[in-house]
């Protein structure tokens, strides 16, 4: 199913609006590495604890039998199948941002109560610990060529990893070295990667282009007719989610909303938007019905 859960949704349209650009909300706090290690970086982006990691499951097995890191990622790396090469790089990303949760504070009560976030268990964290404690810096780096056969491939969900990693894992690379023609072929490559999956009816995908298209990104220009076709998609999108769920709810793409963003393009400009945003709305909620 090609759409995000309600917290997802919430998180993701709270990151959209309040931040004014949801590519540079995803930026690492940490501060970027150093030049002689650009080339091969293990950015670590931190993450709250109530992110909890795809693979890393809350209990592992016996833990006289633990697999170690590296044989994980080593079986997963040795599959030709492009989706392991992306759960291979989920892999040493949980364990990344589970290193950044120690310095992190827990969630707070409203972040909890609106967004339905958690903190890990005593027994999740110690899981982790174990499972992340022969991570090195190279398979840190190693990580961004799995990242990289993933989206290429078209592994749902992979673009967005992708763009927030940022070019050879350095998501600063795109401010500090704007012009630099490997900054630019990343740049391309990225945005190519995001129109496939928004095509595809990848919702993250869709959200993400609207927000680059709506407010200058510094990955792509501003575009209100680009904007407009996806935020139509958005609207027929929450549309439909209301009524799969059998209940409304606001959100910031109605037929209000999404005519005040038309203003000021033509009558063309507009229809191939509202056609474009109905197709990429057709794949993503293709197969889904009411309760």
């Amino acid at each position: 199913m090609r759409y995000a859960n309600a917290r997802t949704v919430t998180l993701v349209i709270a990151a959209t609006l309040l931040a004014g650009g949801y590519w540079y909300a995803m930026r690492p706090a940490a501060p970027p590495r150093s030049a002689d290690k650009v080339s091969q970086p293990a950015a670590s982006v931190k993450r709250a604890a109530w992110f909890a990691p795809v693979v890393v499951p809350s209990r592992l097995p016996d833990p006289d039998h633990r697999l170690a890191l590296q044989a994980r990622i080593a079986q997963l790396a040795a599959s030709s199948d492009p989706a392991d090469a992306f759960k291979a790089y989920q892999l040493v990303q949980s364990c990344i941002e589970f290193e950044a949760e120690r310095d992190a504070p827990p969630a707070d009560a409203a972040s909890k109560t609106i967004f339905g976030l958690r903190n890990r268990s005593a027994q999740e964290k110690a899981d982790a610990a174990a499972l992340c404690a022969g991570m090195t810096e190279r398979i840190k780096a190693d990580r961004i060529g799995y990242l990289a056969i993933a989206a290429k491939a078209g592994v749902p969900a992979a673009d967005f990893e992708f763009m927030r990693a940022g070019p050879f894992g350095d998501p600063s690379a795109l401010q500090t070295r704007p012009d630099d023609p490997l900054v630019q072929a990343w740049k391309a490559q990225a945005i190519a990667q995001l129109r496939r999956g928004a095509d595809q009816g990848e919702f993250n995908s869709i959200m993400l282009l609207y927000a680059g298209y709506q407010s200058c990104s510094g990955l792509v220009d501003k575009d209100p007719a680009l904007a407009l076709g996806y935020a139509v998609a958005l609207g027929q999108i929450f549309d439909a989610m209301s009524h799969k769920s059998g209940s409304g709810f606001p959100h910031p793409f109605d037929a209000t909303n999404v005519n005040k963003m038309a203003s000021g393009l033509t009558p063309q400009q507009i229809a191939e938007a509202q056609a474009a945003g109905a197709r990429m709305a057709q794949k993503t909620t293709d197969g889904w019905q009411p309760p």
